[in-house]
């Protein structure tokens, strides 16, 4: 590939959010670094394919092709990048680059990489980075590989056929279920999540009872925290899933989008929570809420709700309280798992039960009949009898 005159590029590890970019005028900075003011890139914003018209992830999905043609454009730097090579698509993570462009803009880019990556660590906190690497192998998408495993096996089928006699088969509780259904797969990673505009936000570890959210004025509170005075959150008060009209915890269950959108609602922010995402529902602790509304109110949101871990310690005693963490992994309930366990096997189970017969099975990949070996009478009573004879 390197002799065709071609370089692939690849980022990865993008677990807490797409990568940044360089602000230019007219957009409002995500984060800012001392770092980069020699460089003049210290500001910084988070990537949206919307900033690469006509690129591949057509406004939706993350593509690194069009990320990096963006980087190289906020940078002053003329850098080409495509998705495909031989007509074969790339894995969404990698892109191919003229080797002759790339080094003549290699060492501004990776200088302005390095500096993306203090950003980001600085925007979502930790250690966890993208990474950055060139002349790899190209990987690219099998298209094959897509289809559910189950379709590429064969499932084995016997017909079994009877002849002069009485057959009795015990059905299973479904005797049309001919397989299990096809588990749909995982949802996407984190990176091509994000790239869709929304982010999940789970609430656990609610120990002691549903946490606890800013009394309003015709309610009674539950405990209250000097802590809270300056912030105007002093009072408290528990949750209640009837709080959340029409919400998903139908007055009893507690439903984490529920609670979001009644957290925010008592702090005067506008935050639509939802507990499903792409027609499967989430797990009760998680929610799922647009990015551009959780940018919005990110921080207030969690100021406040470092205060309701201080009240809800009050209220129950002890170092417990609620967790809540944002851009972390879907997941999703498995609707399978509860299914009756006579419904999860993989195969239609019958109960043969054949009475003084013989029985032919009849096989689907030759078509040929096979018969069942037919099992010898006992004769012991004749050969005891032949040998008393002699």
């Amino acid at each position: 590939m390197a002799a065709r005159g071609y370089t692939v590029l690849t980022v990865q590890s993008c677990r807490r959010g797409l990568p940044l970019v360089p602000t230019d005028a007219t957009m409002e900075a995500t984060v800012s670094i001392s770092a980069g003011q020699s460089a003049g890139l210290e500001h910084w914003t988070r990537f949206n394919p919307d900033m690469a018209p006509n690129g591949c992830g057509e406004g939706t999905r993350f593509c690194v092709s069009d990320y990096v043609r963006t980087f190289a454009s906020r940078l002053g730097l003329e850098l080409a990048a495509y998705n495909a090579m031989d007509g074969q698509r790339l894995v969404p993570y990698q892109c191919v680059v003229a080797r002759k462009e790339w080094e003549a803009v290699k060492d501004r880019f990776v200088e302005a990489f390095l500096l993306q990556k203090k950003a980001y660590r600085r925007a979502n906190g930790g250690s966890t980075a993208p990474s950055f690497h060139a002349d790899v192998q190209p990987r690219v998408v099998d298209v094959a590989s897509a289809e559910p495993k189950s379709l590429k096996k064969a499932l084995p089928s016997h017909r079994v056929v009877v002849r002069r006699t009485f057959l009795e088969v015990e059905e299973d509780e479904d005797e049309m279920m001919v397989a299990r259904p096809v588990r749909r797969p995982k949802t996407t990673g984190i990176v091509e999540f994000a790239a869709r505009g929304y982010t999940v936000l789970p609430v656990q570890s609610c120990r002691r009872g549903l946490p606890l959210v800013p009394t309003g004025a015709t309610m009674e509170a539950t405990v209250s925290i000097s802590a809270g005075q300056s912030a105007g959150l002093e009072h408290w008060t528990r949750f209640n899933p009837d709080m959340a009209p029409n919400g998903c915890g139908e007055g009893t269950r507690f439903c984490v989008s529920d609670y979001v959108r009644t957290f925010a609602s008592r702090l005067g922010l506008e935050l639509a929570a939802y507990n499903a995402l792409d027609g499967q529902r989430l797990v009760p602790y998680q929610c799922v809420v647009a990015r551009k509304e959780w940018e919005a109110v990110k921080d207030r949101f969690v100021e406040a709700f470092l205060l309701q871990k201080k009240a809800y310690r009050r209220a129950n005693g002890g170092s417990t309280a609620p967790s809540f963490h944002a851009d972390v992994q879907p997941r999703v309930v498995d609707v399978a798992s509860a299914e009756p366990k006579s419904l999860k096997k993989a195969l239609p189970s019958h109960r043969v039960v054949v009475r003084r017969t013989f029985l032919e099975v009849e096989e689907d990949e030759d078509e040929m009949m096979v018969a069942r070996p037919v099992r010898r009478p006992k004769t012991t009573g004749i050969v005891e009898f032949a040998v008393l004879a002699f």
